[in-house]
């Protein structure tokens, strides 16, 4: 057995099986990018994520892939599994993380859609947005990304939520195997840019997240929602199915306080214009606001609260650091605020939303719409100020519903639309 120190202090190469300090205790699954075993060292368990190399390949791609293993390992949440070490023997190379868990949040979706409705399952569900949130903006604050963002890749156990992978598998995949394994492993939770051959960052990692609290919710909800949205993967070439999808949910009679909220957040994480995807950091500090903004639940002490007074001081605060998506959210949950501050807002957000045009979309409902026929940034904007009249009076598709939308979007912008 020899030790490597060219790539990373925390890797190992072995010379023989027998070499390997890990006993398999058993078989956790297999994915597109590897193996994965439940292992065993002295009294200690991990999780072992195999992977095979090609021979002529091995030493290039593990210097490759050193640096990112390096600062991964350096990452210490609650909610991201931890990287204890990697080693390589022969033509396998190996990822030994912690700790073991319960499984994936893909099983745990599957099994409260499949099942009967567990309450004591589902009641985990509204704590762990605010979780995953906190865990991407720790990783995004240390500049990384993870690039792999699907439920399969969130691990459960007990009352936590993990995060696993960070991209690893993927890179090695990228340089291992060919195209159509990577697009069949992976696509259904890309980010359109991605879609298009641009590499993953974090405005990726917020679309991906998106689409994965939309699965949350809807189980959580009633999982009768679940096949349809299901049948429009890969979601991001079926991105204005997956908008008309939202607006249906949010159209739907409700008793769950946060969950208007929710739509909102996932409304703003999957814009098509990775511009106007707001940053992880941005919507974590919305959970601050708890629960003047109505989120889900805080159920962990991964997330910061703060209290306040009453609602307008929240706003207030939020106002006065520019919190703006926590301060969009106050506003939908019935804040007053000066009429400045509405203009500065909406012109803000107009400029970031490539508006053309007040149009009635297919499936009902007027909205502000964009060259896509998607909801615009402006159109949630402009929800979240109508608060029950979107229901009332944004629906059907007469011309004095359009006249409506039309100026009350002038009066709110101080702005005409084009």
């Amino acid at each position: 057995m020899a030790e490597d120190t060219t790539t990373t202090p925390l890797h190992t190469d072995y010379d023989a099986q027998s070499d390997i300090p890990f006993r398999k205790v058993d078989h956790l699954g297999k994915g597109a990018y590897g193996v994965v075993d439940k292992v065993q060292r002295g009294f200690q368990f991990y999780a072992r994520k195999t992977f095979t190399l090609y021979k002529h390949q091995k030493r290039k791609l593990l210097n490759q892939i050193s640096q990112e293993v390096k600062m991964i390992t350096a990452i210490e949440h609650i909610h991201a599994v931890r990287l204890v070490e990697t080693y390589a023997c022969k033509l396998e190379y190996a990822m030994i993380m912690e700790p073991v868990a319960d499984g994936n949040l893909a099983e745990y979706i599957h099994d409260l859609y499949d099942g009967p409705r567990d309450h004591d399952r589902l009641s985990m569900i509204p704590g762990w947005f605010g979780c995953l949130l906190s865990a991407m903006s720790y990783l995004h604050e240390k500049n990384i990304h993870h690039r792999d963002v699907k439920p399969q890749n969130i691990l459960h156990l007990g009352q936590n939520i993990l995060f696993t992978d960070f991209g690893i598998a993927r890179e090695f995949v990228e340089k291992t195997h060919t195209e159509f394994t990577v697009v069949n492993g992976t696509r259904s939770y890309w980010a359109p840019e991605v879609d298009e051959g641009i590499r993953a960052g974090r405005k990726a990692d917020i679309f991906s997240l998106g689409l994965v609290f939309l699965e949350m919710l809807a189980v959580y909800l009633n999982g009768d929602f679940l096949p349809e949205l299901w049948s429009l993967q890969p979601y991001s070439r079926n991105l204005s199915d997956v908008h008309k999808w939202i607006y249906d949910l949010d159209m739907q009679p409700v008793e769950v306080e946060w969950y208007p909220s929710m739509v909102f957040i996932c409304r703003n994480m999957l814009q098509r214009d990775k511009i106007i995807r707001p940053y992880a950091s941005a919507l974590e500090i919305c959970w601050y606001y708890h629960p003047f903004s109505v989120m889900p639940p805080v159920t962990c002490v991964c997330l910061g609260q703060s209290k306040f007074k009453d609602m307008n001081d929240a706003r207030q605060i939020a106002q006065s650091h520019g919190h703006q998506l926590a301060l969009q959210l106050l506003l939908r949950r019935g804040s007053s605020i000066d009429g400045s501050c509405v203009s500065d807002l909406d012109k803000q957000t107009l400029s970031f939303s490539k508006i053309t045009h007040v149009s009635t979309l297919p499936y009902g409902g007027m909205t502000t719409v964009d060259q896509n026929h998607e909801p615009s940034a402006l159109t949630n904007s402009l929800y979240l100020r109508l608060g029950d009249h979107k229901k009332s009076k944004i629906t059907g598709g007469s011309t004095s519903h359009s006249t409506y939308m039309e100026d009350l979007a002038r009066r709110m912008v101080c702005t005409s639309l084009p």
